[in-house]
């Protein structure tokens, strides 16, 4: 039995937990069940919203000129695809529409992610179909086509012009970087342990979403892209310092290969060189490079899901790099590291479990900040692995929450949440007023009127609790004591377990050797409900 004293057990939306030590920022997150974006405090009151054309497509960024960039969901076009897309809208801070570009037709479609560059312009993920007789051109087993079309990721980097143009000006493809053993006949022939630089085509299942990239990211002082594979549980590096010609080639630019794998790190049985116990990722999602390890080490960040371990975790790895910075192309074996330099996982796994979508984002204090996807649910985090703070979204599939509403699986989800500090950039010129919380019921006991006020309860070990964890007496001992104060015990699903009146003393024991086994929670009327 384990008991904690930090969560208030009727909060079950919003800011539940908020520590001194949270970085003081503004987040950013739009409710997949919504067209609207959000901007909270620690608190969970409203910053600002923008009110886009439809779902989200996925992803949305605040840009530093002060504008919104966001992903919309399209209803015609391409099939029907997970993180389907095809819109992408920048709004200016009142939610006026500046510039649009649609890329969904019958045979192309951006999804999932996008990601805004230093010079203006934006890269996209995007899918493209290919028939069943250009697939098997290319060495595709027919036997692994069970529709007949297939869909090739690839990645554009567009311009954007006047209000609803863009110039392509730089392209990658998959369908250039393929290895395959089928078919002897053709290019892309060869041993695939031989060519851990390109993909197999005939890994994977036989669906026609056969890769499924969910998330680009861009690095400026390497000019190096990452992207992560869901279904085949990889990230991968690739340059960008290339032209389009070299782009879709074996050689040019910075590192030389052109357009093929420059590291890739999470599953080495997709090129045969491992087995299923040197997995490491698990329908990875969100990968990032830490800033302050962009000229070293080469630090990334990802958000592992676990979607068949069944628990999440937020992984940090250190690639292998020689020493002009080019990364190590194994011989024989898999990419390393072996080992992760830090990882994540609360106690309460199951409420860090998210078998798709999510992120997590490296904050300049050392911090991390995790979106649990699938939960709508964000969890702040140092580097002693303390939850600092805990948001969880109201906005559902059938509306907003209040207090004690019930949230399903799935029915809250978010894609990705972004926490910027006060002094970016895009702040500036606007006044950053708190408002109402989302849910109308908004509990604020943790905050004052803005995120740079700390919580004003900052008194510390107000009551202990020990032994923690037991599973026979348990011993609360309260600093101070009040008349009649109550003891109240919570199970983890925000029901009452027990409940007691502590009169003349400032110690209680209690029996707990019959309760259930579980995590609980305590609350003492008249005293804060403080970490300890």
């Amino acid at each position: 039995i384990l008991l904690s004293n930090t969560l208030i057990a009727q909060i079950t939306i919003g800011t539940i937990e908020y520590d001194s030590t949270a970085v003081d920022g503004y987040t950013l997150f739009n409710p997949n069940s919504t067209d609207t974006s959000y901007l909270i405090d620690n608190c969970g009151q409203i910053i600002n919203t923008w009110k886009g054309s439809a779902r989200p497509g996925l992803s949305v960024y605040f840009l530093e000129d002060g504008t919104l960039l966001r992903t919309s969901r399209m209803s015609t076009g391409f099939y029907e695809i997970a993180g389907k897309g095809g819109l992408i809208e920048k709004l200016d801070w009142n939610g006026n529409l500046l510039w649009s570009y649609e890329l969904c037709d019958a045979l192309n479609c951006q999804h999932h992610d996008i990601q805004p560059l230093p010079n203006g312009n934006i890269l996209i993920l995007a899918l493209e179909e290919k028939t069943v007789s250009e697939a098997v051109a290319e060495g595709r087993d027919p036997t692994k086509l069970n529709q007949p079309r297939i869909w090739m990721e690839y990645v554009l980097e567009i311009m954007p012009i006047g209000l609803d143009s863009a110039a392509i000006v730089w392209e990658w493809h998959v369908i250039d970087h393929l290895v395959q053993d089928f078919d002897s006949t053709q290019n892309n022939y060869g041993l695939i342990a031989d060519h851990c630089e390109l993909f197999d085509f005939n890994y994977g299942n036989n669906k026609p979403d056969w890769l499924h990239f969910n998330a680009v990211n861009y690095n400026p002082v390497l000019d190096q892209i990452i992207i992560t594979s869901r279904n085949w549980s990889e990230l991968y590096v690739i340059d960008h310092s290339t032209t389009t010609q070299e782009a879709a080639s074996h050689s040019g630019g910075n590192a030389g290969s052109g357009g093929d794998i420059l590291f890739r790190w999470g599953n080495p049985i997709t090129y045969q060189a491992g087995t299923a116990q040197d997995q490491m990722l698990f329908g990875p999602h969100d990968p990032q490079w830490i800033p302050d390890s962009f000229v070293n080490e080469g630090k990334i960040i990802v958000f592992n899901n676990g979607d068949t371990r069944l628990f999440s975790t937020v992984d940090i790895i250190t690639p292998p790099l020689d020493s002009t910075y080019n990364y190590i192309k194994p011989v024989g074996t898999a990419y390393g590291p072996t080992n992760v330099d830090w990882t994540f996982v609360p106690f309460d796994t199951a409420g860090f479990f998210s078998g798709r979508i999510s992120g997590a984002q490296p904050l300049p204090n050392g911090n991390i900040l995790a979106c649990v996807g699938a939960q709508g649910k964000f969890i702040e985090v140092d580097t002693l692995k303390n939850i600092l703070w805990k948001y969880q979204s109201p906005v559902t599939n059938s509306g907003i929450l209040g207090q004690g509403g019930t949230l399903t699986q799935g029915g809250n989800s978010v894609f990705r949440c972004t926490k910027y500090l006060p002094s970016y950039p895009g702040f500036s010129g606007h006044i950053l007023s708190p408002g109402n919380t989302i849910e109308s019921d908004g509990h604020l006991s943790y905050c004052s009127v803005s995120t740079s006020t700390k919580p004003a309860n900052t008194e510390k070990n107000s009551f202990k609790i020990y032994p923690n964890p037991t599973s026979s007496q348990l011993t609360i001992e309260l600093e101070k004591m009040e008349k009649n104060t109550d003891l109240s015990v919570f199970n983890a699903l925000g029901q009452y377990h027990a409940r007691y009146a502590i009169n003349q003393t400032n110690r209680i024991s209690l029996d707990c050797f019959n309760w259930p086994v579980g995590v609980y929670f305590v609350k003492i009327k008249n005293l804060p409900s403080q970490k300890i």
